[in-house]
């Protein structure tokens, strides 16, 4: 499992934005969330939270990227 922060901002990546990847026998999966307006240690949370969500629903074969409240997607 990787996340991997923005440590500035531009118009590509602005702050808040967070790369997460999960890689299984099965597949890799990575999305890039944006949680703006909010603070560092918020960010970190989320997005921790977020792929530990995408770990568990990878263990229960369930799928494994799903919309949150709240949490925009980078388009594909």
């Amino acid at each position: 499992m990787v996340l991997q922060y923005s440590d500035g901002g531009s118009d590509e990546k602005p702050v808040g934005t967070v790369a997460i990847a999960l890689a299984t026998k099965h597949g890799i999966y990575s999305q890039m969330v944006k949680l703006p307006r909010r603070s560092r240690q918020l960010v970190r949370s989320l997005s921790t939270a977020i792929a530990y969500d995408m770990l568990r629903r990878a263990l229960l074969e369930e799928a494994v990227i799903v919309d949150y409240p709240a949490v925009e997607r980078f388009a594909k």
